[in-house]
């Protein structure tokens, strides 16, 4: 291991044009702990420096890996990655945004906040992110998704048909899952509550596992009556069966 460490210092060092001013060797020294290196600490360092100079970690990070052992090389790997994508949380500012007050805004990254704690929602927030999906912020509850834009109401929940309450937060994620569906799968009308083809795949496929994750209310079918909360993440859970 003390090999692994001398190496990845050399690393370091043989990087240092690529880093500029950077400390280099006191970065790798806050990385060592007993003469170990710690891989966690050393991902975190170089994530921070790719916020500055992609470049130069990149560099780094390359030089690095070539001297250290299999294992290593895997959690350095393992760990820059976790590291990059907490770093990275979800923003409102990919976002189009309409209508939308200094309140919504913050309503808008409380939700993208709360859905992020799972992947899926994290997932579907990405995706809509890059698509650049306008949010029209509306009052009256009616959320609804067209193309690539969904208007969306931040203190309108639903009662479920089960007597659950899921907040408007998870009628956000459900409205982005419209914005990403298939163009080439046709819509068809069910002759059940679903209502149609893409309703019953956005609330089966997202809502529900979102929903039992978060511990939110559940619905099976397209229904539901309207409930206005102070909260975007407000909800409650289907009371327990009698």
């Amino acid at each position: 291991m003390l090999e692994s460490v001398q190496g990845a210092r050399d690393a370091f060092a043989t990087a240092q044009p690529l880093a500029g001013d950077l400390g280099v060797e006191a970065m790798l020294s806050r990385c060592l702990t007993g003469g170990v290196l710690n891989t966690s600490d050393l991902a975190q360092a170089l994530v921070g420096l790719a916020e500055n100079d992609p470049l130069a970690a990149t560099g780094l990070f390359a030089a690095i890996a070539q001297q250290l052992g299999p294992l290593d090389q895997r959690r350095l790997t393992d760990d820059t990655s976790a590291a990059a994508a907490k770093s990275k949380s979800p923003s409102i500012s990919d976002f189009k945004l309409e209508g939308a007050t200094a309140q919504d805004k913050k309503d808008l990254q409380a939700s993208i906040d709360y859905l992020s704690k799972t992947k899926l929602g994290a997932q579907v927030i990405a995706t809509a992110e890059k698509q650049h999906v306008t949010i029209h912020i509306i009052r009256d509850g009616n959320d609804r998704a067209l193309g690539k834009e969904i208007w969306w109401d931040p203190k309108s929940a639903l009662i479920t048909t089960e007597g659950g309450v899921q907040s408007p937060a998870l009628g956000l994620v459900h409205e982005l899952a419209h914005t990403q569906a298939n163009p080439k799968t046709p819509i068809r009308d069910l002759n059940n509550d679903y209502d149609n083809t893409e309703e019953r795949r956005v609330i089966t496929l997202i809502e529900t596992p979102i929903a039992r994750l978060l511990g939110e209310g559940l619905r099976f079918d397209h229904r539901g009556d309207l409930k206005e909360v102070t909260s975007p993440t407000y909800h409650e859970a289907n009371p327990a069966a009698k």
